[in-house]
C-alpha cells in the first residue's frame, strides 16, 4: 500500500462537534441540579433541572469555541498550524484517528504537545475523501540510520 499524497486542510467549522459537547454537558448539568434539589427538597426540581440544562449548555457551547486551523500532510509527517500564519505551522510526529464516526473524525495530534482535533464532513465534502484516506494512509517508515555505502573499497 502507498502512503497518500500531499494535502492541505482548513478547519473551520466545528458545528457538529460544538453541538455534541453543548448537548453532553447540558444533561450533566441537568442531573446534577436535579439531584441537587431533590436531596435540599427544593419544591420544582424539574425547574431547576431545566436551568442547570440551559446553563451548561450555553457554557459549554461558548467555551468550545475554536479558530480555524491549518492541517497539512506533506508525504513524511503532519504539520498544524493557524490559518493564514504558516510560519507558525509545527511539525508533528503522530497522528491518530480517536474516534470516527463517519461524518466526524477525532483526531489526535502528538508532537512537542497534544492538540485534539475534531472534524466534521459538513462544509468540507469536496475534500473529505482525500482527508479520510490521508488519515489512515500507510506512515512512510522513518530512516534515522545512516545510509549504508556500497561502493567497492577503494
Amino acid at each position: 500500500m502507498r502512503a497518500a499524497p500531499a494535502l492541505h486542510f482548513i478547519v473551520g467549522r466545528f458545528e457538529v462537534w460544538r453541538s455534541a459537547v453543548a448537548a453532553l454537558a447540558g444533561a450533566a448539568a441537568a442531573a446534577i441540579c436535579g439531584w441537587a434539589a431533590l436531596q435540599l427538597g427544593a419544591a420544582g426540581s424539574g425547574w431547576f433541572a431545566l436551568a442547570g440544562a440551559g446553563i451548561g449548555a450555553t457554557t459549554a457551547w461558548l467555551l468550545s469555541d475554536r479558530r480555524a486551523l491549518s492541517l497539512r500532510w506533506d508525504g513524511i509527517r503532519w504539520h498544524v498550524g493557524a490559518v493564514g500564519r504558516g510560519e507558525d505551522e509545527s511539525a508533528l510526529h503522530e497522528l491518530r484517528v480517536m474516534a470516527d464516526f463517519g461524518d466526524l473524525l477525532l483526531l489526535r495530534l502528538r508532537g512537542t504537545s497534544i492538540i485534539w482535533l475534531p472534524v466534521q464532513r459538513l462544509g468540507h465534502e469536496a475534500s473529505w475523501h482525500q482527508l479520510r484516506c490521508a488519515v489512515y494512509s500507510p506512515r512512510p517508515a522513518a530512516t534515522t540510520a545512516a545510509p549504508v555505502d556500497t561502493s567497492p573499497p577503494p
